[in-house]
C-alpha cells in the first residue's frame, strides 16, 4: 500500500512522450591499439554523424578519456531521436557496426 502524500510528492516520468534520449557509452581499447586511437575516434564520429538514430541537431561527443589499468577509455555522449519509447530503444550508439 502506498501512502498518498509520498506518491503525490514524486515526479513521474512519462517516457512515451520523450522526444530525445541521452546516450552515454564507453569503449575500451587495448593498449596495443594506442597508435590507432585517433583513427578510431574519427571513424566513430563519422559513423555517428551518418547514423539515422542520432539526432544531427545535437552534436555527439567522442573523445579519449583516460588511461585505465588495462585499457584506453573512449567516451561517447550524444542524443538519440525517439519516436515512441519502444522504437526509441534503438537509439543507441551501438546500433551500428564497425
Amino acid at each position: 500500500m502506498f501512502q498518498t502524500h509520498l506518491f503525490l510528492q514524486r515526479f513521474i516520468k512519462n517516457r512515451t512522450r520523450m522526444t530525445h534520449r541521452r546516450i552515454d557509452e564507453v569503449v575500451q581499447l587495448r593498449y596495443n591499439d594506442i597508435s590507432s586511437i585517433e583513427k578510431i575516434i574519427e571513424k566513430i564520429r563519422i559513423i555517428l554523424k551518418n547514423n539515422k538514430y542520432v539526432d544531427p541537431n545535437f552534436t555527439p561527443y567522442v573523445f579519449f578519456d583516460t588511461y585505465a589499468d588495462y585499457y584506453l577509455k573512449i567516451i561517447m555522449t550524444g542524443s538519440g531521436k525517439t519516436h515512441g519509447f519502444n522504437r526509441g530503444m534503438k537509439a543507441s550508439f551501438f546500433s551500428f557496426a564497425f
